[in-house]
């Protein structure tokens, strides 16, 4: 899978003369519904072009109601290669970036690359609220068409990135792995031997972290995982750390 990113391609004014279909989207979490997208996008004759965020928007522009990223983005980018996608289009959101209109970005993403379809979810929007929907961004392309992925369920819940975030935070790590297709997983950083195991604050976690409790995990081993108000412990020996903590559906 290729790896491009928007700043490159801004200075050297093109990034491909292959045909690609597309799609656009932060994809948090990578759950069964982006998954029913990105296999649909994959499964074209074209090659298959995801446009993403290195960073979520909301983690800029409301960073106080930014709960963390349901994945690393290590994670996402291995999801995205096994999903069959050919070439990842990311981004560093910033403000500045924030500044540029829907309709600025798109005319610059179809110079850039040259775009048959794109595939899109059917709540798709593109830039600051409103932003535009299916209709107007079909109005702006200079060729090809939209397809809308419909939504997916699972026992009757809308399958989103809302839904996987609020079951973590409410600790229902069977219903997360549920929606994700896969057992929720978290990448450890800077972790912290003490007696009897490796403690993670929570201001060096990433990720969304359910509420405080219990959990059994896979940690390098089979093991307890303590949430607590500030962190996280798990019970280990002393050791190479685990490089990331799978939550047990």
């Amino acid at each position: 899978m290729k790896l491009t990113s928007w700043s490159d391609i801004l200075k050297t004014g093109k990034a491909s003369n292959e045909l690609f279909n597309a799609s656009i989207g932060v994809f948090d979490g990578i759950h069964l519904g982006h998954q029913k997208l990105l296999k649909r996008l994959s499964d074209h004759l074209e090659k298959s072009l995801v446009v993403t965020f290195r960073n979520n928007p909301k983690e800029i522009l409301r960073s106080q109601l930014f709960g963390g990223h349901l994945s690393s983005w290590a994670e996402k980018l291995q999801r995205l290669e096994d999903l069959g996608i050919d070439e990842v289009l990311w981004i560093d959101f910033s403000t500045n970036f924030a500044t540029m209109t829907a309709e600025v970005f798109l005319q610059k993403l179809q110079e850039f690359y040259s775009l048959r379809n794109f595939v899109l979810g059917w709540n798709f929007r593109l830039g600051r609220h409103p932003g535009l929907g299916v209709a107007e961004l079909e109005n702006l392309l200079k060729n090809g068409k939209v397809e809308v992925i419909e939504p997916v369920f699972y026992q009757q819940i809308l399958v989103s990135s809302s839904e996987v975030r609020k079951s973590i935070h409410n600790g229902q790590m069977d219903l997360a792995a549920k929606l994700l297709g896969r057992s929720y997983r978290i990448e450890v950083h800077e972790a912290e031997y003490r007696h009897g195991g490796y403690w993670v604050s929570k201001t060096a976690c990433k990720q969304v972290v359910p509420k405080e409790g219990a959990y059994p995990v896979f940690a390098g081993r089979k093991s307890i995982l303590n949430v607590e108000k500030d962190g996280m412990f798990w019970e280990s020996p002393p050791g190479p750390v685990a490089k990331e903590i799978i939550f047990e559906e």
